[in-house]
């Protein structure tokens, strides 16, 4: 696993770095400042796994890079742990806004640190297989003539549109909060009838529609604080973290109306088949992080049952396309 360190302090480099190195994670690479962490991810053939980032840095400080990492393709996905001597309160919600994975305080406990880096090993692990199979499936869809395929599966996420993350970077923030009670509110938004609607679509098509309904949820829900993902196969989940007074018959008219409005816009546009369903998750508005967690796990878990369902041909091929993706893989390596 490649990790870049960014902190300007010389002995936290040095501490950390050693206490890294006893936990076996042996490739590090340090910068002293934001200017030359870009640097390092810019001229780097091959991607970092893991970034940790010290906050308070001069001229751009931890939260600022992590913004401006967010924005390069490489590093959309790639985890991101940021790290203050500070008070953590003044700068949590910024660092998650512009994208962190985690956030931990110094000085770092290695056991701690080493645990966290390893939960971003996880995530890097199920990113890269979702990578894979998505790859996959685009060399599935090479082979076949006389229609087109699309994951309907898949997970995707727009950075323009306020509020929206990968569903893992929900389920981050969810595990790093305290135990306690919190304004948690809860809620689903399905496409309904997207297999049907969606099932022979151009991915681009398809993609433009999503773009679109994002925007109009992220607009329609209109809270300071709420973090939205979509999960695959016309469902999106919503986690409102403050006190809401939005009521699930009032929202669903508004999107819908809302949505087709957005919709008919598009190029092919399905506004006049276009309906959506929100549902709330859960009845109480105060509740525990680690409930919000098992009810948004379920939802994952149900997105992916119908995903199955949605692509049985790559089940029977399987081994034989990955084979191909494998060797496109190796002849692309060779190339650079």
């Amino acid at each position: 696993m490649r990790i870049l360190l960014v902190d300007d302090d010389p002995v936290f480099t040095e501490l950390i770095c050693a206490n890294l190195r006893e936990w076996g994670f042996d490739d590090i690479t340090h910068a002293e400042s934001a200017a030359a962490a870009i640097e390092l991810v810019e001229t780097q053939r091959v991607p970092y796994d893991c970034f940790l980032i010290d906050i308070e840095m001069e001229q751009m400080d931890g939260i600022e890079l992590c913004a401006v990492l967010r924005e390069r393709e490489e590093c959309r996905s790639t985890p991101m742990i940021m790290v203050t001597a500070g008070e953590a309160a003044q700068y949590m919600e910024r660092a998650f806004k512009a994208g962190a994975t985690d956030f931990m305080r110094k000085p770092l406990d290695p056991v701690e640190l080493a645990g966290r880096i390893n939960s971003a090993m996880l995530l890097v692990k199920t990113t890269k297989v979702e990578r894979h199979s998505r790859a996959a499936l685009r060399a599935l869809i090479s082979f076949a003539s006389d229609f087109d395929l699309i994951d309907l599966g898949e997970r995707v996420s727009f950075p323009d549109v306020n509020g929206m993350v990968d569903y893992y970077q929900i389920e981050n923030r969810l595990l790093r909060m305290e135990k306690g009670l919190y304004p948690l509110s809860l809620f689903r938004v399905e496409i309904r009838d997207f297999v049907a609607l969606f099932s022979r679509s151009e991915r681009s098509n398809v993609l433009q529609h999503l773009q679109a309904i994002s925007h109009v949820i992220s607009e329609t829900v209109n809270s300071r604080r709420f973090l939205m993902s979509y999960i695959g196969n016309g469902k999106f989940v919503i986690c409102v973290m403050e006190h809401t007074d939005i009521v699930p018959q009032l929202m669903q008219t508004r999107l819908s109306d809302r949505v087709r409005q957005a919709i008919s816009e598009l190029p092919d546009g399905k506004a006049n088949e276009m309906e959506l369903e929100l549902t709330a998750l859960t009845s109480h508005r105060i509740q525990s992080s680690q409930t919000a967690l098992e009810i948004l796990t379920k939802e994952m878990a149900s997105s992916r049952r119908s995903k199955k369902g949605t692509l049985p041909e790559i089940d029977i091929i399987e081994k034989e396309i990955f084979s191909q993706v494998e060797k496109e893989e190796m002849k692309q390596s060779r190339d650079r």
